[in-house]
């Protein structure tokens, strides 16, 4: 179906030589929630990656495994959950953070003859969590802004050896809070009201979290909507530093033979929940993602299916026609429409919360007792819980899910389901 696309873009090569496989670039973007983008019913902050998605293979129906970085990014790079490597990372002091078990095949593991350099912003993907395993060179530059990820890439690009090919994966933290958008992106806050908080700091939006819900309807409603106004504009940024650096990369020739893997790692919260940010819940817009491939011969397809963390890795060697050890990820077009999808989180000091996802009906269990049931075909924000102990579909997803809490109970340590 899909798997013969991305031949037509390996680059010519004389008779005698072997030719050189395709190139690969992961662009990770850090807290970008699916409904920002224009093709997900957002706004206009996104024209480059609504472009790019686009032109490119883009599965529509794409979620994460959890709502923070570190299992997000355990999944997309291993194509597996966390828990099937023994693990379950959670939100907490920095001793007791959860590290990738040394030795895990990961995507840059199972490349060896490529040239393989991460460039990352948030250091749960590096080093410190053994996340970065299997690439040749890790630039870590903790919470800097897009346009020095962007030219650190450009500088790893520069040093590349022509004559092999390279894995270059650069992780993005924007629109990560603080939401702190440079001056030219802040242009729809002008003639706002003034507020006696900082909203570019995380403490100014501690502050104003902490009396929010005692605040006058109409100060409420003001702190929200400039809360939001400032992420929008740090996706705003983020977008141009991208075209940006796909201008650039095209000038230096580097996309003629280069698969780009698009995907976010979690998405953001701004009180649909009674929330704001993120690995608190697994609600849509904490879970639902993005994903996308796009190379010059990459043929445009929409896939409708519902896909996971761990599909990246099976469908980028699908498309690669590289092969691919046993996984529990599958690439796309392998999946039947009844395969559940599920996602774990396990924030600091609360129960761990699970989540399965069945042909868009989702059911969420909190371990301090909760359960709640959605159809997200017609409530795709999840306002309307539909649990019932008489509902068959909510029962026949409970039962479903059983496998998966069992699988978790001893490593959530201190807590039971």
């Amino acid at each position: 179906m899909f798997w013969g696309w991305y031949l037509a873009c390996r680059s010519p090569a004389p008779a005698e030589k072997e030719a050189i496989p395709p190139n690969v670039l992961i662009l990770s973007l850090d807290t970008l929630r699916r409904s920002e983008m224009e093709r997900y019913g957002g706004g206009s902050s996104t024209p480059f990656l609504d472009q790019k998605a686009e032109e490119g293979l883009v599965l529509d129906q794409h979620f994460t495994c959890s709502s923070w970085t570190e299992p997000g990014v355990i999944c997309v790079l291993t194509g597996q959950d966390p828990q099937d490597l023994g693990i379950l990372p959670r939100i907490a002091e920095e001793e007791e953070m959860v590290q990738l078990p040394l030795g895990t095949p990961t995507l840059a593991s199972l490349m060896p003859e490529y040239q393989r350099v991460l460039v990352s912003a948030n250091p749960n993907l590096g080093p410190d969590r053994q996340t970065d395993q299997g690439y040749d060179q890790t630039i870590l530059l903790p919470e800097v802004p897009a346009e020095d990820i962007k030219n650190a890439i450009l500088d790893v690009a520069d040093t590349l050896d022509p004559q092999k090919p390279f894995l270059l994966h650069g992780h993005f933290i924007d629109p990560h809070a603080p939401y702190a958008p440079p001056e030219a992106y802040r242009a729809t806050l002008q003639g706002r009201p003034d507020l006696p908080w900082d909203l570019t700091t995380n403490e100014g939006l501690a502050e104003m979290a902490a009396v929010l819900w005692d605040l006058d309807e109409a100060t409420r409603q003001e702190a929200m909507t400039q809360v939001q106004l400032l992420y929008q504009g740090e996706v705003r940024y983020l977008d141009d530093t991208l075209a940006q650096l796909f201008e650039e990369l095209e000038q230096r020739r580097l996309l003629d033979n280069t698969l780009v893997m698009f995907w976010t790692d979690h998405g953001e919260q701004f009180w649909e929940h009674h929330g704001r940010g993120h690995a608190s819940s697994l609600y849509a817009e904490e879970n639902d993602g993005i994903a996308f491939f796009w190379g010059k011969n990459v043929h445009s397809e929409v896939w409708t299916g519902a896909t996971t963390s761990i599909d990246l890795l099976p469908t980028l060697f699908s498309l690669l026609q590289r092969p691919l050890p046993k996984l529990p990820g599958m690439a796309v077009g392998q999946a039947t429409e009844e395969r559940p999808l599920f996602a774990t989180l396990w924030p600091n000091n609360r129960a761990p919360v699970q989540s399965i996802t069945v042909q868009n009906q989702t059911l969420l269990y909190n371990w301090e007792g909760k359960r709640e049931f959605y159809k997200r075909d017609t409530d795709p924000e999840e306002q309307q819980d539909l649990y019932s102990p008489e509902n068959p579909e909510a029962q026949s997803a409970w039962k479903r899910l059983q496998p998966e809490i069992q699988q978790l109970e001893p490593l959530a340590i201190g807590y039971q389901p």
